[in-house]
């Protein structure tokens, strides 16, 4: 009971005695607690001697009237609005059939009306089994494909896609609700998938942005070779290079409204960005698959054009000597995942302006 208060602190156990049974870090409920406050709720437990203790996590839920397109009880695929415009389709009248494979009856509703609003044929199958049936018929000009299905997975599925010659070619956008590990994010890549969406972290707009451009992509990769990304004025130009797609969606929103974002999902897109975009900082997670954060670091630093940006450390090893050991190698500054948005803010702004924002 006595530890009770402060069982939320960082590197705290109930029971620290080298006798302990089991490991930890004692980090897990400073986790929880940093997510709680972050999703703007809190934590609390209770706890009573040899019977047991209660945690409870109490969240603010936000319910967006304009954004609600079926029945309040099924949720919905899409989380919030937008006022990115949409992107005019090439052609609204190019004959276009986008094979969506999901299970899920909810989100076939909402996907299969929304590419439909944008002039295209859907075709739907439930599962691989359906797929290949269809594929059969009728080779699809693009693939939206969810990945938890009964049966074959979408991760298998996609493997099987991508090692037949006759489907190979076939642009595929994967839409899950699925959290998406490293190891899972590989098999992504390694099968040449155009884009990986969540489900409810993306509005209609931009899933419908998403399709269009992975229709023809040679369209907008011309337009982005000519219109490189520019600051909006008073907002410096921030790359940030992070291989999780979760911890990329926290990043961009925090620094949404301050900042223009510049992504890279690999230490390699992140050296080629960086030296294309010249920003004004770079975020740089630690743990990239393929070649780690603090190379990709070392391959700015000897870019003479380079030298002169701050990098920040961004990594979940919190423990003291990480942090001196990063700092080691020339990072500005280190900001410790899960990430606090005020000392988020505090480090960028001193590594930019020399100042703590208020």
């Amino acid at each position: 009971a006595e530890e009770l208060p402060y069982i939320f602190d960082e590197f705290r156990q109930a029971d620290g005695s080298t006798s302990r049974r089991f490991g930890g870090t004692g980090l897990g409920l400073a986790i929880a607690r940093k997510y709680a406050n972050m999703l703007g709720g809190t934590i609390s437990v209770k706890s009573t001697p040899e019977e047991g203790s209660e945690f409870t996590i109490i969240l603010p839920i936000s319910y967006d009237a304009e954004n609600r397109i079926i029945e309040a009880e099924i949720k919905t695929v899409f989380k919030y609005t937008s006022k990115q415009p949409l992107l005019k389709p090439v052609s609204i009248s190019c004959d276009k059939t986008i094979l969506l494979v999901e299970d899920n009856e909810a989100a076939v509703i909402q996907i299969k009306d929304l590419v439909e609003g944008i002039g295209y044929r859907v075709l739907v199958a439930r599962d691989a089994s359906e797929a290949f049936g269809i594929i059969d018929q009728v080779m699809p000009d693009a693939m939206l494909l969810d990945l938890m299905m009964p049966g074959m997975d979408g991760f298998e599925l996609l493997k099987i896609l991508r090692n037949a010659e006759h489907t190979a070619h076939v642009p595929v956008l994967i839409l899950t609700a699925k959290h998406i590990n490293k190891e899972e994010l590989n098999i992504l890549k390694q099968n040449n998938v155009h884009q990986l969406i969540q489900k409810g972290d993306v509005n209609r707009i931009e899933l419908q942005n998403a399709i269009i451009k992975m229709l023809f992509p040679e369209k907008f990769e011309a337009k982005k070779a000519h219109h490189k990304t520019q600051p909006i004025e008073g907002k410096p130009l921030v790359l940030v290079v992070e291989d999780n797609p979760d911890n990329m969606i926290t990043v961009k929103a925090l620094l949404a409204g301050h900042y223009t974002v510049i992504e890279a999902v690999n230490g390699n897109e992140g050296i080629k960005k960086a030296k294309e975009y010249l920003p004004k900082l770079v975020l740089m997670d630690i743990a990239l698959t393929g070649i780690d954060g603090i190379e990709a670091f070392k391959a700015i630093r000897e870019l003479p054009e380079l030298q002169h940006i701050p990098i920040i450390a961004l990594t979940a090893s919190a423990m003291t000597h990480d942090r001196e050991n990063i700092l080691s190698h020339g990072f500005d500054a280190f900001i410790a995942k899960p990430i606090i948005e005020k000392q988020f803010y505090q480090v960028i702004s001193e590594v930019l302006y020399g100042k703590q924002r208020d």
